[in-house]
């Protein structure tokens, strides 16, 4: 008698993996052109009145001496912690509506300090910032090498 190996007929022909294989990539190109598209979860509307609040805000750019822009440039209502930053082109919008008198104080490291005085409907305020200069106190020798004043007890302390 001759026994036949039924193995074999449990394997998938050659065109069947083919196919599995066309179809397989197939749903992958299908799944991933989704991906690409925007989906927004929720639509915002933008009211009349939230359109006039926004008019009504202090906006500007903040330039340097060599009219370049600053961003990260502080920007903060005197006497108080409200505030906001200038974005990479140094433009800026401040976040709530500012009255007549009031002290805006811009800063950034390596500037002097600016204080600008609003004056009555204001919407748009532009400033340009001063370097400011830093003087090393004394002169830098260079004749003789540094010699940390720890010792040897506390250089082992500062490992740990």
């Amino acid at each position: 008698m001759k026994q036949t190996n039924n193995l074999s007929s449990n394997k998938p022909s050659l065109k069947e993996g083919r196919l599995f294989n066309y179809l397989s990539v197939l749903g992958f190109v299908v799944l991933s052109l989704f991906a690409f598209q925007n989906v927004n979860a929720q639509q915002t509307r933008t009211t009349q009145s939230e359109t006039n609040v926004q008019s009504e805000l202090l906006t500007g750019v903040v330039l340097d001496h060599e009219n370049l822009p600053l961003p990260g440039l502080s920007v903060v209502l005197k006497g108080t912690k409200i505030g906001t930053a200038t974005d990479f082109e140094g433009k800026y919008t401040f976040p709530q509506k500012l009255k007549e008198g009031d002290v805006l104080v811009f800063s950034f490291l390596g500037y002097s300090p600016k204080r600008v005085k609003i004056v009555q409907d204001q919407t748009v305020l532009n400033v340009t910032m001063d370097a400011e200069l830093v003087e090393l106190m004394g002169a830098v020798d260079t004749n003789q090498t540094y010699k940390s004043k720890r010792t040897l007890w506390q250089k082992i302390k500062g490992v740990f």
